[in-house]
């Protein structure tokens, strides 16, 4: 069975607070809009799903690869986590040393498992993790932060994917930590607008996570944001997510 929602999850650069977004969309998903969710950690260097998720693989990937292990060998190596998110860890030296063509039959393979939600948690910046699993998604997801930096290294990987790979996603991003919502909707409007200039690329804007030190909170207390409710960031996420998947809102 092929998962209805395929998202990747990714940054042109390492601190943008990726996973924990990447995260909080797949609770969202499993617990406020009740889909088989599965979250694939696919950060080959740093990762960290596992640790919001409060679940700790007796066996990556590393151990189940034979040349291509096919879904049946996958499923034993997801956990299932208390929050009722499924979680694949791939971050084996297997996988850093895997070639795109043994990712892109990974990834062949990770979309018959019987899921309604699929998230790639991929490492930040151009890598072979983001090409080889970028072609099946229908969504990708640039999470940036608000400052120069973070818009020139987002420019850049927008760039580098369509000079290296193939893929018809939609392609969205949003602002994360961002302290004004109206310096965000403008910087946004420029980064658009300089995307669509030098790359012709579509690029759509889903919204901006506020500053919020509950989610520094949640972090710490290694959990999805979502789970603090009433705090600013998880209403902003709530919202992100509705348009993302296409989900009324009430």
């Amino acid at each position: 069975m092929s998962a209805k929602h395929v998202l990747t999850v990714f940054s042109g650069k390492g601190g943008t607070g990726k996973t924990v977004v990447s995260s909080s969309l797949a609770l969202y998903c499993a617990r406020e809009w009740s889909k088989r969710t599965l979250i694939v950690d696919a950060d080959f260097n740093l990762p960290n799903v596992h640790l919001l998720f409060k679940v700790f693989p007796d066996a990556t990937l590393g151990d189940v690869w034979s040349g291509r292990p096919g879904p049946a060998k996958l499923k034993s190596i997801i956990q299932t986590s208390e929050l009722g998110v499924d979680v694949l860890s791939l971050f084996a030296n297997t996988a850093k040393e895997m070639s795109r063509p043994a990712l892109s039959r990974l990834a062949a393979d990770i979309l018959k498992l019987p899921y309604d939600v699929v998230i790639f948690d991929i490492g930040a910046g151009i890598n072979n993790a983001l090409l080889s699993f970028m072609p099946i998604a229908d969504t990708a997801l640039l999470v940036s932060l608000n400052d120069p930096f973070s818009f020139l290294d987002a420019f850049k990987t927008i760039q580098q994917l369509g000079r290296h790979t193939d893929h018809e996603a939609r392609l969205c991003f949003l602002l994360n930590q961002s302290y004004r919502e109206k310096d965000a909707l403008r910087a946004s409007v420029d980064l658009i607008r300089l995307v669509d200039e030098q790359l012709s690329v579509n690029l759509a804007y889903l919204g901006a996570i506020p500053y919020d030190p509950s989610i520094r909170e949640s972090v710490s207390r290694q959990e999805p944001f979502l789970l603090s409710r009433r705090s600013p960031g998880a209403k902003a996420l709530r919202a992100v997510a509705a348009t993302l998947f296409g989900i009324p809102r009430a």
